[in-house]
């Protein structure tokens, strides 16, 4: 599709990443979308990746023009031996209804045959992955890293080890905070799990 300078545009992967947070991810599909000129909705083409193609889920190319493809030499050389074969199966789903990401990931059920519970498991997979290679932040990391909207300050008022495995959090109609904690500890004798709870 052609691209230009402040185009409207979007790429997005299955672990819901978009643009340049996609780069040299793995995902089971990739989605492209973008205005071009006649239409007022965006057009998109989705790229399905294949659980037999070796490597799979695969990591993607993405580029700053809403440039996109499967990047399979991303992490070392890929060679065919001689005399061998190797098939690479992909599909394209061009499309200008809506992105949706849960009926892609339906789509690319019927494409790969891994529907319903087996669709969950692969997007699982991903979020494991994501969560296993992602920076952890200092609370003051945090809010440097957060974009926030015009006349609203964020700041830090705990954190760890202030507060440990919080649960829940409330707002008041006079945006005051609440926040509850669950501590478990488990005893010798009975084997038993003590439950402390911080209320509001």
């Amino acid at each position: 599709m052609p691209w230009t300078e402040g185009i409207d545009g979007e790429i997005v992967n299955a672990a819901r990443q978009k643009n340049e947070l996609a780069e040299g991810q793995p995902s089971m599909w990739i989605n492209v979308g973008m205005t071009i000129a006649g239409r007022e909705d965006r057009v998109n083409v989705a790229v399905f990746d294949h659980p037999e193609n070796r490597g799979y889920p695969n990591k993607w190319r993405v580029d700053g023009q809403l440039g996109l493809g499967p990047a399979f030499t991303k992490d070392g050389d890929w060679t065919i031996p001689s005399g061998k074969t190797e098939t690479v199966k992909l599909r394209l789903l061009v499309y200008t209804s809506e992105f949706n990401d849960v009926s892609l990931t339906e789509s690319w059920g019927k494409f790969s045959g891994r529907e319903g519970m087996y669709s969950t498991t692969e997007l699982w997979g991903l979020a494991q992955e994501e969560g296993r290679n992602a920076k952890f932040l200092t609370a003051q990391e945090a809010v440097a890293a957060m974009t926030v909207k015009g006349g609203y300050k964020v700041n830090v008022w705990a954190s760890e080890p202030m507060m440990t495995q919080p649960m829940a959090f409330a707002w008041d109609d006079r945006a005051g905070s609440g926040l509850q904690k669950t501590k478990i500890m488990s005893r010798v004798e009975p084997d038993f799990p003590i439950r402390e709870t911080a209320g509001f």
